[in-house]
């Protein structure tokens, strides 16, 4: 009875022993892959941290170029300001108004024509004083003049059923003249500011 009871016991401890060795195998094994799991981690982490300061780097370059051409061109910068923030509500792309108003003005916020056309956009008093119940104080103000002038082409562009091109032919021409090089140079200018349409639609 005694050496069946050291056999059992004796088998119980192997069998004890083995299952040890074996969970010690499996805990080795997946610490073993967790480490490796974290090394792949720590690798992809260090690469993102390199990214981000990358484009943090960018960031802050391009905050001190805004700065510094704010400061060196205050008034264009305003004018910039204003097309981007009124193209979106009027759903222009704003590298388009930016070459309408290139064409118009040459961004001369006090630009005055031989025909009666104010301001960056050219405004035509006589034409739109009615119909827009246009202040002449306010005529040349920057935010004033580009909110008319984009209103004027809004309706110019809803009568053309969406031909952008259509539009600034009448923007410039209203219903009278012929003057077709005009939307050709408008178009040049607009290559020159950049076609970017992804969240603009209405561009040429």
């Amino acid at each position: 009875m005694k050496n069946k009871k050291y056999i059992v016991i004796s088998v119980l401890l192997f069998l004890i022993l083995v299952l040890s060795l074996l969970f010690s195998v499996k805990f080795y094994i997946n610490n073993q892959k967790l480490i490796s799991e974290n090394q792949k981690l720590e690798k992809k982490i260090s690469a993102v941290n390199k990214q981000l300061i990358k484009i943090q780097n960018k960031m802050q370059l391009v905050n001190f170029k805004v700065n510094s051409f704010e400061r060196r061109f205050p008034e264009y910068s305003r004018i910039v300001d204003t097309v981007y923030t009124k193209s979106k509500k009027y759903g222009f792309n704003p590298n388009l108004i930016l070459a309408l108003i290139k064409v118009e003005s040459s961004f001369n916020p006090r630009a005055i024509s031989s025909v009666g056309a104010y301001g960056l956009m050219q405004i035509n008093y006589s034409v739109w004083k009615n119909t827009l119940n246009i202040d002449p104080d306010k005529i040349f103000d920057i935010d004033y003049n580009i909110e008319m002038g984009l209103k004027i082409l809004k309706k110019y562009y809803d009568e053309s059923h969406g031909d952008i091109k259509r539009a600034l032919f009448l923007y410039n021409n209203g219903y009278f003249y012929k003057n077709k090089s005009y939307v050709t140079k408008v178009v040049h200018a607009y290559s020159v500011y950049g076609r970017d349409s992804k969240n603009h639609n209405k561009g040429v």
